[in-house]
């Protein structure tokens, strides 16, 4: 597979006003309930890579969240780039110990530039129906999240 960041970022902008954000296990996966599609943030971001080749969907058949997800990148071929080296599709994953830590912060999702607006299913968005995924300034966000400890992440492909 190759991973094409065209696809993933217009796939991601496809989903606005089509998501409801969830963490409950049994709807984040883009389940359909209540004429609505879910996902939590790393739902979000590991359904959107697999439609745009960066890996297929058997991420489904294990436990997968922001935690798991710096190793899936790294094993698709994805490497970790400083902030001064993202581009258009590339992962930010936030949280302590790339989002594995215990208690904390943590969130992911693409980055629709070179560094300043990323697209995600925001946790901020209160579950309001159909409106989680949402374009919103990287800086910004970060800050309202206190900060977290940050990392990104580029695929240079298979």
């Amino acid at each position: 597979m190759v991973y094409n960041k065209e696809i993933a970022v217009n796939e991601a902008l496809s989903w606005q006003h089509r998501a409801t954000y969830s963490m409950q296990w049994d709807l984040r996966d883009g389940k359909q309930a209540d004429g609505t599609t879910y996902f939590d943030c790393s739902a979000f971001v590991y359904y959107v890579l697999s439609k745009a080749g960066a890996w297929d969907n058997s991420y489904l058949r294990r436990s997968h969240y922001t935690g798991t997800l710096r190793q899936d990148l790294i094993n698709a071929g994805w490497v970790e780039v400083d902030g001064n080296h993202v581009s258009k599709g590339d992962v930010f994953i936030w949280g302590k110990n790339y989002g594995a830590g215990a208690g904390g912060i943590s969130h992911t999702g693409l980055f629709m530039d070179d560094g300043d607006t990323i697209i995600h299913s925001s946790w901020y968005t209160a579950g309001r129906k159909n409106e989680a995924v949402v374009p919103t300034n990287h800086n910004n966000y970060w800050a309202l999240d206190n900060r977290p400890e940050y990392h990104f992440f580029h695929c240079i492909g298979k």
